[in-house]
């Protein structure tokens, strides 16, 4: 498969190569839903900060520390209620689709809204207005360049 953009050839290879390691974020964007979220790259610790939540990585070719963008699928978030992380959220929607539940959590540290899917429950277990801790499934992520225009997360 070939995604193009403007006439030109943004990302060729499998779907499963073209939704898991996008090319660059017009790629993550066109192929699937995602999250984006700005973040920072710390080079010596192989950290990724977002605000006071930071996560170890080894899968990232940048050299030196640098703000990245983050792709991060719905699924690919974990809520949690009785658990405390530093990333948090306040639920703000909840909707209903039969084998998934679509969650709206705005982030306590920036406000940015995500949305999260998860497998749906006899009985939905987060409610809205609740605050949840987020944690993320960091072998999952794809680390863009802040110009947006290349994937920095390399396999193994």
């Amino acid at each position: 498969i070939a995604v193009m953009n403007d006439g030109k050839i943004q990302h060729v290879g499998t779907p499963q190569e073209i939704y898991h390691r996008p090319s660059n974020v017009f790629v993550a964007n066109f192929i699937g839903r995602t999250n984006f979220l700005n973040a920072h790259y710390r080079y010596d610790e192989k950290l990724i900060e977002l605000g006071v939540y930071s996560f170890h990585v080894e899968n990232v070719s940048a050299q030196k520390d640098c703000s990245v963008i983050l792709s991060v699928r719905p699924q690919d978030f974990i809520m949690h209620r009785d658990v405390d992380l530093p990333l948090k959220g306040i639920i703000k929607d909840s909707f209903f689709l039969g084998l998934n539940t679509h969650q709206i959590v705005e982030l306590k540290y920036n406000k940015q809204l995500v949305e999260i899917i998860r497998e749906s429950a006899l009985e939905d277990p987060f409610t809205p207005g609740e605050e949840v801790s987020l944690s993320i499934k960091s072998q999952k992520i794809n680390v863009f360049s802040e110009d947006d225009k290349i994937n920095l997360t390399r396999e193994g």
